[in-house]
């Protein structure tokens, strides 16, 4: 495994989710495996005793399995969740009687751990044994040689896009398969809102030098209704920040580390941008950003697909100039309009200039920079944006 190239896991008993993830492994050459979570369930339900037995069991395993089904009958299922030593007696969003409780998770992470701690000491004794012939520097050299040629063996294929970008749809499996390939063949620059986030939390994405951790110290945005009371910013000011607080239904203590935080554009401002991207502080961390390439974006995904009055998404540009009607959003890129966007799923979209055959690829500035600008025309609209990427061309 090296950093740009993450082993993948799914832990989950339905095959049509693995062949999705087995892309990366078939395209891009990336590690992929599955845990089926439905064998592991019925290998506990069978053979886990249950207190009928008469068996001195591991606070994990204790009321774990009630009548061959886990977590799920009795006493089983009236200590599926144990929130109570952290959040008192308070009920947590998300104790659903069709969600696993903590037992379970916890058998899972065990299974999980003892592979990747078998898979690591089953390549070290493969380092042993090859490091009596070599040293270390000519191992790794030939490990860079194997993934140099991988790399160059997935980007090979990546000829035609702009032509497949035309004719795929939003969900489209062709797209998830040529995203795939593009984001783990090609080198890129992203900027991200949520956390946890190690640009965030090392003061990298906003290069203010301001570093921090898990529970606080860097630079956390503002909260919403501060954002919403501003009068309208003007022109070229950078999108701001919005911290996404706990709702109610969640338990605030220092387990809970994933937040959706995200930019907020609204149309009392003028034309805000990114501001420079990549800055120094990230080029210095993640290298410079590619000469032309891929600019993919995503907003904030509203739960269960329901937004709020007035949120618009990428896509509605697009719908807008189908229609010519006026857009209710416009976005720039160094001075260029955006004139195509192609849905990579609800929530995300490739953006277009409709320039030529190269429809979907931009170019740096000659600071070699992308700016990035964007104005809601209904003042009574917002936009919630939490990612761009720019994926080398």
């Amino acid at each position: 495994m090296l950093p740009s190239r993450p082993m993948l896991a799914l832990i989950d008993g339905m095959e049509p989710r693995y062949q999705t993830l087995k892309t990366f492994e078939d395209l891009a050459g990336m590690t992929v495996f599955q845990m089926n979570a439905d064998t592991l369930s019925s290998f506990i339900s069978k053979n886990v005793p249950t207190e009928s037995d008469n068996v001195t069991l591991a606070s994990g395993l204790h009321k774990m399995v009630c009548d061959m089904a886990i977590e799920n009958n009795g006493d089983c299922n009236k200590e599926k969740y144990n929130t109570a030593e952290s959040c008192g007696t308070k009920r947590v969003k998300g104790q659903a009687s069709w969600h696993p409780g903590w037992k379970i998770h916890r058998v899972r992470g065990i299974v999980l751990g003892y592979f990747l701690v078998s898979s690591l000491s089953n390549a070290i004794d493969q380092l042993v044994v090859k490091a009596q012939g070599m040293k270390l520097n000519e191992i790794y050299k030939e490990l860079e040689t194997q993934h140099a040629a991988d790399h160059r063996s997935s980007t090979q294929t990546l000829n035609a896009t702009e032509h497949l970008l035309s004719k795929m749809k939003a969900n489209d499996e062709n797209m998830s398969r040529l995203l795939g390939q593009i984001y783990s063949s090609s080198h890129s620059n992203c900027r991200v809102t949520l956390r946890p986030n190690r640009a965030r939390y090392e003061g990298i994405m906003n290069d203010d030098g301001i570093k921090g951790n898990f529970w606080g110290g860097y630079h956390e945005g503002a909260d919403l209704e501060s954002v919403r009371s501003r009068n309208g910013l003007p022109d070229d000011s950078v999108f701001p920040l919005v911290r996404n607080n706990l709702s109610k239904d969640f338990c605030a203590n220092r387990t809970q580390i994933d937040f959706i935080d995200y930019w907020y554009v609204r149309g009392a401002d003028g034309w805000l941008t990114m501001g420079s991207f990549p800055n120094e502080s990230e080029e210095k961390a993640f290298g410079n950003a590619p000469y032309r390439g891929y600019i993919h974006a995503c907003t904030y995904e509203c739960e269960w697909g329901k937004c709020g009055k007035g949120e618009i998404q990428l896509k509605e540009l697009m719908q807008s100039i189908n229609n010519t009607s006026p857009p209710p959003l416009d976005i720039e890129i160094n001075g260029i309009r955006v004139s195509d966007v192609q849905e990579s799923s609800t929530f995300c979209s490739l953006l277009g200039n409709g320039v030529g055959s190269r429809a979907f690829i931009w170019e740096r500035d000659n600071s070699g920079k992308f700016n990035i600008r964007i104005r809601i025309n209904d003042p009574k609209s917002y936009l919630r944006l939490t990612s761009v990427v720019v994926i080398n061309a």
